[in-house]
């Protein structure tokens, strides 16, 4: 079973950055899978089964779709896809892999202490030099400190600076 919903009716996204996500847990049946993005919807009881709604309402803000991939018994799979603005040419790609400073910096910022901790080892263990900040306004100094950020993973809801602001202001 595979089920598919791009942001603004794209087909094909093409060869591009992805971030994916894997449990395994029950799995979705067909029926569940035709339903997964609909709000409200959900299997686990009340009050449940904004997320997939959410998410792809986020994801059609940006060039990015969101794909998953399910089986019952054997667990979900969900992809964020990613369209890039602009890659960096090879001779870039190169210059990066060659040079004394070769590790890509990422800004994490996300409210909830466990959540920063667990991504920031994440993403650390691939190689990658993570700045930690804990709240928008954190984020903002840490941008303004900084000698080099190649990327930003941004928590929408915070107290405070929410995600799209920080990100208009770094």
């Amino acid at each position: 079973l595979r089920a598919v919903k791009h942001a603004a009716g794209r087909k094909s996204l093409g060869p591009v950055p992805k971030l994916q996500f894997t449990d395994t847990g029950a799995g979705m049946d067909a029926e569940a899978a035709e339903r997964a993005f609909d709000p409200f919807f959900s299997r686990k009881g009340v009050s449940r089964g904004l997320g997939l709604s959410g998410a792809l309402g986020i994801a059609r803000r940006f060039p990015m779709g969101l794909t998953f991939e399910s089986l019952p018994g054997v667990g979900t799979s969900f992809c964020l896809c990613f369209e890039p603005a602009e890659l960096p040419t090879a001779k870039e790609t190169r210059a990066l892999i060659d040079g004394k400073d070769n590790h890509w910096t990422v800004l994490l910022v996300d409210d909830q202490p466990e959540v920063l901790a667990t991504v920031a080892t994440l993403i650390r263990s691939l190689g990658y030099v993570v700045v930690e900040a804990s709240s928008g306004e954190d984020a903002i100094q840490a941008v303004k400190a900084s000698r080099r950020i190649d990327a930003a993973l941004v928590d929408v809801v915070m107290p405070g600076i929410d995600g799209w602001e920080t990100l208009k202001q770094i």
